[in-house]
């Protein structure tokens, strides 16, 4: 891929750009953002046109981040180019796809094409990702590319992308156009763009020419203005129905729709890049708001942005900034270079950056996990595949450096459970687990201080990332062993009554990108932390509260949010006492070689499978410790200061092996 990458930074032009080899019957060239959309000749089909924002400069600016921009179905820069492209090029190297009507490209070939040309560009800049922008059609493209060609996309943007398309009245009504007889067609279709794309607001935009509520020009002016403004919005659809003619939008339908959306679908659920969904409100042409939603609980990493009152054309005007848009979502680093996945200055890890830590790192960091190991003595067990309990992690499978692991846990309060898994999953599996950390932690606000600084570095010293779908899916992706907490902050800072529940959300995306990756899922329960607090105030109370309220509502409303405000991260207000023993039971291994990753119902499936577990272990270590001596925390630490540390005996095995044939029944 590099070879290729840079046999086609050698055909760059001395201006503008480089000529993509036509393997097919079309061709695509770099032009000028002054000359005129006709410079579609007869060699070329599909142009990069360049934009240069001060309409002055020719040539490429390598020191800018690359942007691309994937036009609708009519295959121009109409409804984004005036509007949207002068602002960007003042931070990007903004290029936009242009097809001509007699394009015949398939999606497949668009695919090709468009990688061919990010490859080249970004060799010529050293750089090895590009910011992509895809409006409806061209946000289906930016999403294929996306799922396809993720190693040269930093982030994905999509305005009403028409993924909704197969589910709305369009198919067949786009076929009933492109049969009617070339007269009828060329007003119908004139017809259908002035019904369906612009909004309410661009609409009474134009009217207010003539009105003019404020009075600023002359009455005998208004009809000449009020002409130009209807002129110039007819002239701009005009041109999308002139570069569609039957034939195309007959071959766009079917080769792009139809077929595009096909192909693209099957790759939401698994793109590793970060995707950030623009959706109009007032969308006629397609349901973009409802479908924006649809696509942030299929797609990882995904966002909304609703721009309220927009309609297809969200971008036709200034109404919106993409400028604001896009560059709120990528870091300062990210703007700068592609290269690393680090924010210097915050020290965000990155997934693939990490090294592991030393044996001085790893033994400091055991000898303080001792402390608790000695308060709150835990105990573990795992089950063999048939169903079998046995004391200690012995069950468990190996590291098989061809394929990943995912251990899913319920989150044990104030996350006291977190320290004790990692040791002993180094000490008898000699594994260490990649962490999913809430993003507050990585930016040093967990704890007050210097204390979060700390706590942020043991974090990420020993490998923890931010949580977010894209970073399990690349931990995943690397075949790393990876610890993943479903309810996350929810459970940790579980309210009062609800101990031991489980708090998940109701998506099986992460399931999914486990079957994707052929991971190994190992599910286990824990219980014992809850009991050793006595809780003043939870979270919900100390928000109530008269006194701390306020203060308590500053601090959460400064804390991201990893899943839309379920999850606040603020600690209850508790204190300690004689801490009861942790008891941790490992199912059994889930293999995943024969689920298809894109039957959604046998995922979905699956995720309740891996909860019903999760849910059966709890039940049975409260069950089981009834017959635990030992829990009671008086004895157990008498017996173990009395016998010089060794830890308390627990309740028999075969309790657990009964308890787990009658829960199974």
């Amino acid at each position: 891929m590099r070879l290729r990458a840079c046999l086609l930074s050698a055909w760059l032009f001395a201006v503008d750009g480089f000529v993509v080899p036509a393997s097919r019957s079309h061709h695509a060239v770099v032009v000028k953002a002054e000359q005129p959309a006709n410079a579609l000749n007869s060699e070329s089909t599909l142009i990069y046109k360049r934009w240069d924002g001060g309409g002055s400069g020719s040539s490429a600016n390598t020191s800018k981040q690359l942007l691309l921009y994937l036009p609708g179905i009519e295959g121009l820069a109409i409804s984004a180019a005036a509007s949207q492209f002068p602002a960007l090029s003042d931070s990007f190297d903004v290029y936009s796809l242009m097809i001509s009507s007699r394009d015949r490209s398939t999606f497949e070939d668009l695919i090709g094409e468009c990688s061919s040309f990010l490859e080249g560009a970004l060799a010529m800049r050293s750089m090895d990702k590009a910011v992509l922008v895809g409006e409806s059609f061209g946000g289906v493209l930016a999403l294929a590319l996306a799922g396809r060609r993720p190693e040269l996309i930093q982030q994905a943007f999509t305005i009403n992308p028409a993924t909704s398309f197969p589910d709305t009245a369009w198919p067949r009504l786009g076929r009933l156009l492109v049969r009617t007889p070339p007269p009828v067609y060329t007003l119908a279709s004139l017809a259908v763009f002035m019904a369906s794309i612009p909004d309410a607001d661009q609409i009474m935009d134009v009217a207010g020419e003539l009105l003019d509520p404020r009075r600023t020009t002359p009455l005998s002016q208004r009809p000449l203005r009020l002409a130009r403004r209807v002129y110039g919005l007819f002239r701009q659809i005009s041109e999308v129905a002139a570069n569609l003619p039957q034939g195309t939008l007959d071959w766009r339908l079917q080769e792009w729709m139809v077929r595009g959306t096909a192909l693209t679908i099957p790759l939401l659920s698994t793109i590793p890049v970060s995707v950030t969904v623009i959706a109009g409100t007032a969308d006629r042409l397609l349901p973009s708001a409802a479908e924006a939603q649809r696509l942030s609980g299929i797609i990882p990493d995904c966002s909304v942005v609703e721009l309220r009152g927009h309609g297809h054309a969200a971008l036709f005007d200034t109404r919106a900034s993409l400028y604001s848009i896009v560059n709120s979502k990528l870091t300062p680093s990210q703007l700068r270079s592609t290269e690393a996945d680090v924010t210097s200055g915050n020290m965000k890890p990155g997934v693939s950056e990490f090294k592991l830590p030393d044996a001085n790192t790893v033994a400091l960091a055991r000898r303080a996990v001792g402390v608790l190991r000695r308060g709150v003595s835990p105990v573990f067990f795992s089950t063999r595949a048939d169903g079998t309990i046995v004391e200690g992690l012995g069950a468990l499978p190996d590291v098989d450096p061809n394929r990943p692991i995912l251990f899913v846990a319920n989150h044990q309060y104030l996350a006291m459970d977190l320290s004790l898994i990692y040791d002993q999953l180094l000490e008898e599996k000699n594994i260490l687990p990649r962490g999913l950390g809430h993003p507050a932690i990585f930016d040093g606000r967990a704890q007050p201080g210097p204390l979060g600084t700390f706590v942020r570095d043991v974090f990420s010293a020993f490998g923890a990332v931010p949580v977010s779908g894209k970073n399990l899916f690349k931990l995943l992706r690397q075949k790393e062993a990876v610890l993943l907490f479903p309810g996350g902050a929810r459970e940790a800072y579980h309210l009062r009554g609800e101990e031991n529940q489980l708090f998940w959300p109701d998506k099986s995306e992460a399931i999914r990108m486990a079957v994707s990756t052929n991971a190994i899922i190992v599910p286990f329960s824990a219980i014992g932390a809850a009991e050793s607090f006595n809780v003043i105030l939870d979270t919900r109370e100390s928000l109530d509260s008269p006194l701390i309220g306020p203060t308590v509502q500053q601090v959460a409303s400064d804390m991201p949010s990893v899943r839309g405000g379920d999850d606040l991260f603020v600690a209850p207000l508790a204190i300690p006492r004689l801490p009861r023993r942790q008891y941790f039971l490992f199912a059994p291994a889930i293999y995943t070689d024969d689920i298809n990753k894109n039957d959604r119902e046998r995922c979905d499936t699956l995720y309740i499978d891996v909860k019903q577990a999760i849910f059966q272990g709890i039940e049975l270590l409260l069950r089981a410790r009834e017959s635990d001596f030992y829990d009671d925390p008086v004895r157990r630490l008498a017996y173990e200061a009395l016998s010089g540390g060794k830890p308390a005996p627990t309740f028999p095995l075969y309790v657990a092996n009964k308890l787990q044939r009658d829960i199974k029944q």
